[in-house]
């Protein structure tokens, strides 16, 4: 707990410091949902923090679990989104050839389309209807597989899922993807006819990608003048409050 508020404090300090660059995401101490409620309202009453960045799983547990209901439930109420980073993954057959495939490679991306997805079918987004996640890489394969997902849940309901709409409803609704980490044209082009523009927003994942690369990727993707300035800041600003020049500060 005492980490976390110090991480965040350390990160509120550079964000005063460079209020036309930087807004903070907030790390909380989620095995504690109530602290982790606490120190959340703290940092965007506070400091103005505009999300909450986690992960996957949380080792041995994962944010699908009831357990951390509640910490969704506070970004909802505060109108903050949340930002699901992929985590190393826990038991898939993706060990034996070292991080490379068990993270960015191959598990990282496992890891997380079956967290979103059971965040999905267990209901979280019908209780909160008004919660916000967004998912890097281009949503992590997520929108090549949506059109399949709806057609087998449809095909094969059960008592199990608890989801009211299709899978897809959701990435109409509820969630957004950054383009961080996959300058895959075939990828852009598929995730744009399935989600359209508007749920699309830049990212560049620097430093573990070149930000120059980034920049003439999608410099190259055919987009209009509009497509690009709801990519680049439209959405940030209009889907997720996001807005350096006119953010309201509480420093």
């Amino acid at each position: 707990i005492n980490v976390c508020r110090k991480t965040n404090d350390a990160l509120a300090e550079i964000t005063k410091r460079y209020p036309t660059q930087y807004l903070g995401s907030a790390i909380l101490p989620v095995k504690n949902p109530d602290e982790a409620c606490k120190e959340l309202e703290r940092c965007v009453k506070e400091y103005g923090f505009v999300s909450w960045h986690t992960h996957s799983n949380y080792g041995d547990t994962a944010p699908d679990d009831e357990f951390y209901f509640p910490i969704f439930k506070k970004a909802e109420e505060l109108g903050i989104y949340v930002y699901l980073h992929p985590q190393l993954p826990n038991d898939m057959r993706v060990e034996g050839f070292g991080f490379t495939v068990a993270g960015p490679a191959l598990g990282f991306t496992l890891e997380t389309i079956i967290t979103l997805t059971r965040m999905i079918v267990s209901g979280l987004f019908d209780k909160l209807p008004n919660l916000k996640v967004v998912l890097g890489h281009l949503g992590e394969g997520l929108p090549f597989l949506l059109d399949r997902m709806d057609n087998r849940v449809k095909f094969l309901p059960n008592p199990y899922i608890k989801c009211k709409e299709e899978v897809s409803y959701y990435f109409k609704n509820n969630i957004y993807v950054t383009t961080s980490g996959n300058m895959s044209k075939e990828a852009f082009i598929c995730t744009k006819d399935v989600l359209g523009i508007d749920r699309i927003l830049f990212g560049s994942d620097y430093p573990y990608e070149s930000l120059p690369d980034m920049m003439q990727f999608l410099s190259d993707v055919p987009l209009t003048e509009e497509e690009r300035e709801k990519l680049f800041y439209r959405n940030a600003i209009e889907k997720l409050g996001i807005n350096l020049y006119h953010h309201n500060y509480h420093l």
